[in-house]
C-alpha cells in the first residue's frame, strides 16, 4: 500500500486521530485507538497501528493477529484471551502460546492491544448488568434478574433454580438439557463469556459429537434459542454479539 503515517484532523470541531495511507486515504480511529470501521483494516494499517504503540510486527505477531481476525470473521465477536489461546492451539501449527509470551509480544493490555492492531472490537466478557428486572423468590431467597431474565449473579444458580426458571418458560429439563446447561456453565467459567450459538455448536461438536451439536437437536430442546434461553437457564449472562441466528 506504500507509505503511511498519521495525523490529527478536525471533525465537527473536535480533533480526531486518522491514519494516512497510500494516496492520502484517511482511516479514522475512535478515541480509544480502535478503527472506526473494521472494513478499513489491512496489513499496512495494522503495521501503522502497531507502530503507534512502539511495536514492529514479526511472524508470531501476525499469527496471533490472523487468528483473532479469523475468529472475528467467523463469529462476529473477538475471542477472549483464553479463547485466543485455544484457537492458536487448534491451528495447523499447534502453537501453544502462554500468557508470558503474549505479554512480551503485546506489552500493553494484551487483548486490547491485540484487538486494536487486528482491527476488531474489544472482546466482550460476561456483561455485568446494573439494571434489575423482575426478580423471583424461591425457598425463602430472592433471586434478582437482569431485564433479559438472566440471573444477575451466576453463583446464585443451582439445579432447583434452573428447574424453577425452566418451568416459568414451560420447559421440563431432561438429562439432555442438563448436559448442555452444565456445558454452558463450564464454558463460561473457563472462558469468561457465555457463547453465542455458533461458538456453542463449535465447542459442543468437539466435546459431545456432531449429533448433540446439531441445530435441530439444540433448538428442539431450547425453542427460545440454545444460546439465549440456554444461558438464561444455566444462570449466566446473555451472550454478546449475534446470539441465536
Amino acid at each position: 500500500m506504500g507509505h503511511s503515517r498519521e495525523q490529527r484532523v478536525e471533525s465537527s470541531g473536535n480533533a480526531v486521530d486518522v491514519l494516512l495511507v497510500a494516496n492520502s486515504a484517511q482511516v479514522p480511529l475512535r478515541q480509544d485507538g480502535h478503527l472506526a470501521d473494521v472494513l478499513d483494516w489491512s496489513r499496512d494499517v495494522a503495521k501503522l497501528l502497531a507502530a503507534r504503540e512502539g511495536l514492529m510486527l514479526g511472524d508470531t505477531h501476525w499469527l496471533i493477529i490472523n487468528t483473532v481476525r479469523d475468529y472475528y470473521l467467523e463469529f462476529n465477536v473477538a475471542p477472549t484471551l483464553k479463547l485466543l489461546k485455544r484457537s492458536l492451539k487448534m491451528r495447523p501449527t499447534g502453537w501453544q502460546i502462554d500468557d508470558a509470551v503474549l505479554e512480551q509480544l503485546f506489552p500493553g493490555n494484551v487483548m486490547d492491544q491485540v484487538a486494536r492492531i487486528s482491527g476488531v472490537p474489544m472482546p466482550l466478557q460476561g456483561v455485568r448488568v446494573e439494571l434489575v428486572g423482575s426478580d423471583f423468590e424461591m425457598e425463602g431467597k430472592r433471586y434478582p434478574l437482569a431485564p433479559t431474565g438472566n440471573l444477575l449473579n451466576p453463583n446464585d444458580w443451582n439445579e432447583r433454580v434452573a428447574e424453577f426458571m425452566a418451568a416459568r418458560e414451560e420447559l421440563k429439563l431432561t438429562r439432555d438439557h442438563w448436559e448442555v446447561l452444565y456445558f454452558l456453565r463450564g464454558f463460561y467459567f473457563e472462558y469468561g463469556i457465555a457463547p453465542m450459538v455458533k461458538i456453542l455448536i463449535r465447542h459442543l461438536r468437539d466435546e459431545l459429537g456432531a449429533r448433540k451439536a446439531s441445530r435441530d437437536y439444540l433448538y428442539a430442546m431450547f425453542p427460545g434459542g440454545p444460546a439465549r434461553q440456554g444461558s438464561r437457564l444455566a444462570g449466566l449472562p446473555e451472550p454478546p454479539g449475534c446470539i441465536d441466528s
